[in-house]
């Protein structure tokens, strides 16, 4: 539970699948709740330590993944905005008055996010442009304003995931490492072309 102790001032009858903090609030996102204390809050709310404040409208549908990056607050999750806001599907960043989409590209399936400074690491099963034009799949780096391709695989490098639409579901980093978990599997293979006959 989150709230001040003694206080009636959490959250109840929901399932809380996502936390973040920036050191000096929590930030809770779930599946069904639609007030945190006394505050209405739809799905995602911040905790100071005191008091509980909404995101605007908050979103309508689960977030499962939350987290801050810089003075900025994602989240990611089977959502398609907040009320009144503009469509923003599966991962949105809060502008200050809504929920909105970060980039016009799609995210069938977000189900993982990280923060390293100002940037924002996503992953999950997707595949998308880079601004350098280089296809991503599956993991990106969104530095503000553009989305970076992050994983560099050898020619004979084999990926694949054991169930569609699931690829990695959980991540974390410590300095220049990613470390990624999820139902995949990567490989090397030898090159077929490289051997005499």
């Amino acid at each position: 539970a989150i709230g001040t102790p003694g206080r009636c001032n959490g959250i109840s009858q929901s399932s809380i699948r996502a936390l973040a903090s920036d050191g000096a609030s929590v930030y809770v996102g779930g599946t069904s709740f639609t007030a945190v204390g006394a505050t209405n809050a739809n799905r995602i709310a911040r905790f100071d330590g005191s008091n509980w404040h909404p995101f605007g409208t908050g979103l309508n549908s689960n977030v499962t993944a939350i987290a801050v990056a810089g003075t900025n607050v994602y989240a990611a999750g089977d959502f398609t905005g907040g009320s009144g806001g503009p469509s923003a599907v599966h991962l949105a960043h809060w502008d200050g008055t809504y929920w909105s989409p970060l980039t016009n590209a799609s995210f069938p399936s977000a189900l993982t996010l990280a923060a390293r400074s100002n940037d924002l690491f996503v992953a999950g099963y997707f595949t998308l442009t880079d601004a350098g034009g280089t296809n991503t799949s599956w993991l990106a780096r969104w530095d503000g304003t553009n989305f970076w391709n992050v994983l560099a695989y050898g020619p004979w490098t084999t990926r694949s995931f054991y169930f569609d639409g699931v690829g990695y579901t959980g991540m974390a980093i410590q300095d220049t490492n990613i470390y990624l978990s999820g139902h995949f599997q990567i490989g090397e293979t030898d090159d077929p072309f490289s051997h005499s006959p």
